[in-house]
């Protein structure tokens, strides 16, 4: 009789590690649905892969053009005075990087999605883009630095909300810098992302 053999050795602190922020994932994903959650996970997986697409398949120019544009939230025209370029090559320049983007997680989107023809290409890379650069932004405050745990996360407000027990309305109080997180909404946002208070409080990394 056929039977599946499954490998006895023990799992690297990698896979264990995996294993481990997949369950988590799991755990706090209760005030979603799942195929919510699956869409989610995705994206962010995109996200994560544009990242990789960015830094190792465009050009150094493309690069910069991307970051400025995407991360910082920069125009054509204030890119170009930046760098001391013409408009028109750097629109030519983030056009470029754009269709090359779109190239290499052309096949992702199609894997991800079960279609043959991609015509939700362009939306997904740029919520992709959008959730990358969310991950990559440092903000200044309480508030900056939830909003950029949550954005990178691909969650909406009313999600990290309902996540964290909060109304929607002080969330984006928070988030605006409006009003500070009381010690016990801190806590709970710290358990929701897996992050210390110190990293919410002063922009520390887990590793600080």
């Amino acid at each position: 009789m056929f039977s599946l053999s499954y490998p006895q050795s023990a799992p690297t602190y990698e896979e264990a590690a995996l294993a481990e922020q997949s369950y988590l994932d799991w755990e706090r994903s209760e005030y979603e649905g799942l195929v919510q959650y699956v869409w989610r996970r995705r994206n962010i997986t995109l996200a994560a892969v544009a990242r990789s697409v960015i830094d190792e398949q465009l050009t150094p120019a493309e690069q910069t053009v991307i970051k400025k544009h995407w991360f910082e939230g920069k125009n054509c025209a204030q890119i170009a005075k930046e760098q001391g370029l013409n408009r028109s090559s750097v629109t030519r320049t983030l056009n470029k990087a754009m269709e090359k983007l779109e190239t290499y997680l052309k096949y992702v989107v199609m894997y991800q999605q079960s279609l043959r023809k991609v015509r939700v290409l362009p939306l997904a890379v740029n919520r992709a883009l959008t959730a990358a650069a969310a991950a990559e932004r440092k903000g200044e405050t309480v508030g900056g630095r939830i909003r950029r745990l949550r954005q990178g996360e691909d969650l909406s407000t009313c999600q990290l909300a309902f996540g964290v027990n909060m109304g929607e309305d002080r969330l984006l109080k928070i988030e605006d810098g409006q009003a500070e997180p009381l010690a016990g909404e801190l806590a709970r946002f710290a358990k929701f992302f897996g992050v210390s208070a110190d990293e919410l409080l002063f922009g520390k990394n887990k590793d600080s």
